[in-house]
């Protein structure tokens, strides 16, 4: 059986760290100059040892590191690759400026056990910002980041290597699995998603889950297209969300992790179809 988690060569020079049962993945992109870091993950712990797995890769220096989103998760060991400098979009950038430390205090409370190592994190913002899309030439390689628009949160992105048909989706994909929506944007996300599915990447890093294909974007679309379509009826037919969430439409995704998160993105719907968000 092919190796599911931990370091990943997914082509030439492209690298996937993944992690099991729906924690965090990040990654990397080496070129012939330069190395590009894909999020730091949640702990200066964990972000040191994602540094250790590109030392073991090449000698190239570090030259850029992207925060896909502004989630914790993904950006809590920023400070561990300083000096280089972080790019995200400038959207995620004021989220991290706004949210970063109540967020550091939330999972501070949500994960006891990595308490001690939360504390003494020091949120480091984003140097580099854009607005719809940059690219990066790392020697020999590109990485193409763009912003998809309000999707899993205010200012997501994307980073696409077309040398090696890879993608680097953050969590615009939960793989197999139903996403973290508090704050979503379901339709929105479904455009977002519609993005990425042309995109020639034969293998696609999800934010979180296994390792997947255009077929795991697919089915995620599905899923926030189906959920959407359902707050919608039920807006129109004066139905509350909590009844939404059961209805019949949504039932195939019942027995998918993280289930209960479909209430939560029903409410997401119901605010982004009153022009809330």
């Amino acid at each position: 059986m092919p190796q599911e988690t931990g370091l990943l060569e997914l082509a030439t020079g492209v690298f996937a760290k993944i992690y099991p049962e729906g924690r965090t993945n990040a990654g990397f992109v080496v070129g012939d100059e330069a190395v590009l870091v894909v999020d730091a993950l949640m702990t200066p712990g964990l972000a040191r040892e994602l540094q250790e797995d590109v030392r073991r890769v090449c000698d190239r220096p570090i030259r850029y590191l992207v925060n896909t989103h502004y989630h914790g998760d993904h950006t809590f060991g920023n400070e561990v690759f300083a000096p280089t400098p972080i790019i995200s979009h400038q959207r995620c950038r004021e989220e991290m400026a706004e949210r970063g430390e109540a967020s550091l205090r939330r999972f501070a409370t949500m994960r006891p056990e990595l308490a001690s190592e939360l504390e003494g994190v020091r949120i480091r913002l984003p140097d580099v910002t854009f607005s719809e899309s940059l690219t990066v030439d790392l020697g020999g390689i590109t990485a193409q980041l763009t912003h998809p628009g309000p999707a899993h949160t205010g200012g997501d992105t994307f980073v696409y290597v077309p040398e090696r048909r890879a993608l680097f989706a953050g969590d615009l994909l939960f793989a197999r699995m139903v996403p973290f929506m508090a704050d979503g944007h379901p339709q929105g996300w479904v455009q977002a998603l519609e993005r990425l599915e042309p995109l020639d990447a034969d293998a696609v890093v999800p934010g979180h889950g296994l390792m997947a294909t255009r077929k795991e974007l697919r089915e995620q679309r599905d899923l926030l297209a189906d959920l959407c379509a359902v707050a919608a009826e039920a807006l129109r037919s004066g139905v509350g969300e909590e009844e939404a969430a059961s209805w019949p439409r949504l039932e195939k995704y019942a027995g998918l992790p993280r289930a209960e998160g479909m209430a939560i993105g029903i409410g997401r719907a119901y605010a982004e179809l009153r022009r809330e968000l």
